[in-house]
């Protein structure tokens, strides 16, 4: 071995296979002058080398990977950003869905022997018939339709020419409606493991609706496995309201998380031999349990941990079972007015079926039809992965509690897409208010990823939604943001060499990439940008001008804002009211550009 005159100094900065080698290169020149010469690229040490070099580069490239992908700012894997958004709160909304109501008209043959239509015909329509629309999606019913019901619309369908006298009714109720259809796998299960995992080998599923096992036992979904406490849905016995809520502690429960497409169900790690339901306890006696102690250290009280077992919940064995979800298309979860126009195999009842007519029953059955007088419309797209980390930065800074402007958006978007989804959202206080009054603008978008005023279903589970987390002083309002529709006119001078139409495409195409990501609320419209997008076309000599103009007419909307009173004074900027939203929404024919 040779005797080094001086310390051999590895530079770290060298991590491509290039510099690794060059670097090999000269440290061999330098310490092995006599013992290595040949340093040609077909030479058997220059293999050696590149072998050497390779293997660096390849070490490199993974600690630079596992380092990036250690972190959510500098993590690029999709799975590996919503892990880190998770475990900071936030829920990535995987499939959004959109909610609306639907009204459903029945004929019904007139009373013999009385006025208005045979009750006895009068159908219960129950909650999971699904309707069709007619851009090919499908939609679920959620709630049951009591046609016999004061609330039920009767009007006279047919009459007898002769005399006039009604010969059947037609009877119209108003339902609720979410996106998708139901669908069941069946899993066997058998001996009893911990954490037990299991995948469902369907993809675009919205939620799990339930999970039950062949002894009619529910397993109830949870946020984490430590939670006890769910607040379940139960009959209140009366008509108004029909059904109430009540804390249940349960210790045979699930969580799901989303991967590659698919959704996987987890349970905890008791055995159902172990299983001893306990009934809700006291809070007093939970946030003063010692345990054989004669002090205590714990001072906070979590109100959905109130059980005292360290199982995680019980998980299922040597059973069979069946788990109900809903999937939902993206691509039809958004329909136009009167789209919902077919309903596909109803889930109809009868209250004396046996005393009942056949053939009048099947006739009442197939009168079934439906229609929708307002557009169902939420966000469908699925958001970016920028958009998951900044929205998860958001989330986290909140601390699960709505404070300042960024934590009551940061909740909103966040909202579970099985309740519907929005696409922008602007909060702001309330000027005109001497209390603490919030008012919150909102839009979605429909099919076509044009933006659409959400509708009335989406704002009433916001604002549930918003409630759980809003401070105890604040009163918040939804509102619908005002869409106004604008269009960009320019006018460019070019070079004598270029092509005038070419240079028009391209001068559109850049615009309409710019503008094709919905604005925010309240952001303003930049001049400059316009300018300096045109300016960086090949072929462009000059942008002579520049202006924003509302559009109007079929298929805009119809509000309207004058952009020369909202203009700054040097006119580089039109300042966006805090309600206001601009959109150019037909991007192919709202640009336009000429030459002078």
């Amino acid at each position: 071995m040779p005797k080094y005159k001086e310390t051999p100094k590895v530079d770290l900065t060298s991590r491509e296979f290039t510099t690794i080698k060059d670097d090999l290169i000269d440290h061999a020149r330098r310490f092995y002058p006599q013992t290595y010469k040949d340093f040609s690229r077909g030479s058997v040490g220059s293999f050696f080398l590149d072998a050497v070099a390779y293997v660096g580069d390849m070490l490199s490239f993974y600690v630079d990977y596992s380092a990036n992908e250690a972190f959510l700012d500098t993590a690029g894997e999709a799975q590996n950003i919503i892990s880190h958004a998770k475990e900071m709160g936030f829920n990535s909304s995987l499939r959004n869905t959109t909610f609306g109501d639907v009204h459903i008209y029945v004929t019904v043959q007139a009373d013999p022997v009385g006025i208005g239509p045979d009750t006895r015909y009068l159908p219960i329509i129950r909650r999971g018939t699904t309707i069709n629309a007619s851009n090919g999606g499908s939609f679920t019913l959620t709630n049951d339709l009591d046609f016999s019901h004061e609330s039920a619309e009767v009007v006279v369908a047919s009459q007898d020419p002769s005399t006039g006298a009604p010969l059947s009714f037609a009877v119209r109720m108003k339902g609720e409606v979410v996106s998708g259809i139901f669908r069941r796998h069946v899993a066997e299960i058998g001996t009893f493991s911990k954490f037990r995992k299991i995948q469902i080998p369907d993809s675009g599923i919205a939620e799990i609706v339930r999970i039950i096992d062949s002894e009619g036992n529910d397993y109830f979904e949870v946020e984490t496995l430590s939670q006890d406490l769910v607040m379940q849905e139960v009959s209140s016995g009366q008509a108004d309201p029909p059904v109430m809520i009540k804390p249940v502690a349960v210790e045979r429960k699930y969580t799901v998380s989303y991967s590659a497409g698919r959704v996987t169900v987890q349970f905890g790690s008791g055995s159902p031999t172990e299983l001893n339901l306990r009934p809700i306890p006291d809070p007093a006696t939970v946030l003063l349990d010692k345990h054989a102690k004669s002090y205590t250290t714990e001072t906070s009280f979590d109100p959905t941990k109130i059980t005292t077992s360290d199982t995680l919940g019980v998980g299922p064995a040597n059973t069979t079972l069946t788990i109900i979800y809903r999937i939902v298309d993206a691509s039809t979860a958004n329909v136009a007015v009167g789209a919902l126009d077919s309903v596909s195999s109803p889930v109809v009842e009868f209250r004396d079926t046996n005393s009942l007519s056949t053939s009048l029953k099947n006739s009442v059955i197939s009168s079934i039809q439906s229609f929708n007088e307002e557009a169902i419309v939420g966000s469908n797209n699925t958001i970016t992965l920028d958009e998951i980390k900044t929205r998860t930065k958001t989330v986290y800074a909140s601390q699960n509690r709505a404070v300042t402007k960024s934590d009551y958006e940061a909740f909103m978007y966040n909202m579970p897409g099985k309740f519907g989804s929005i696409k922008r959202v602007n909060v702001v206080r309330d000027s005109t208010s001497r209390k603490n009054k919030i008012n919150a603008y909102i839009i979605s978008q429909n099919s076509d990823g044009q933006l659409q005023l959400a509708n009335r279903k989406i704002k009433e589970n916001l604002k549930t939604w918003i409630s759980k987390y809003k401070m105890i002083t604040d009163s918040i309002d939804i509102f619908d943001a005002r869409l106004v529709n604008v269009g960009i006119n320019y006018a460019i001078s070019i070079e004598p060499s270029a092509n005038k139409f070419s240079v028009l495409r391209t001068c559109n195409q850049q615009l309409a990439l710019a503008y094709s990501e919905p604005l925010l609320i309240s952001e303003p419209l930049y001049l400059t940008d316009v300018y300096k997008i045109l300016n960086s076309i090949p072929g462009v000599a000059d942008v002579t001008n520049v202006e924003f103009v509302v559009k109007q007419g079929t298929n805009y909307s119809s509000s309207f804002v004058s952009l020369s009173s909202i203009t700054s004074k040097d006119g580089k900027t039109i300042i966006t009211p805090e309600d206001t939203i601009f959109e150019i929404k037909f991007l192919d024919q709202d640009i336009k550009g000429v030459i002078q």
